[in-house]
């Protein structure tokens, strides 16, 4: 059987492939960090994993001090901050409707 060519357009997508399939190996097999990902927010990923790595162990919330940058992935661990919903609608305080509280 003949390979047939790419078209020039695809050629680069071919090359990335390998990388692309890795990548997303790696973060499937991570069911917190699929979960973080899931969030456009860089500074709330490292809660995010957090919470949903406590959620699966019984726990029905975090407080922010359970933050163990050991725990974390490689990418997560320099984005922490003492402050995760100063800049983001989806932290919010009691008594408010956000996602997280």
């Amino acid at each position: 059987m003949r390979a047939i060519p790419l078209p020039p357009r695809f050629a680069y997508l071919a090359e990335q492939l390998p990388q692309l399939f890795t990548f997303m190996m790696q973060t499937l097999n991570d069911v917190h960090q699929q979960f973080a990902e899931y969030f456009a927010e860089p500074g709330l990923k490292p809660y995010l994993y957090t919470l949903s790595r406590k959620m699966s162990e019984g726990h029905i919330c975090m407080f922010t001090g359970d933050l163990d940058p050991e725990q974390l992935p490689e990418a997560y661990r320099n984005l922490t901050g003492k402050n995760p919903g100063a800049h983001t609608h989806l932290v919010g305080h009691s008594g408010e409707y956000k996602p997280f509280i």
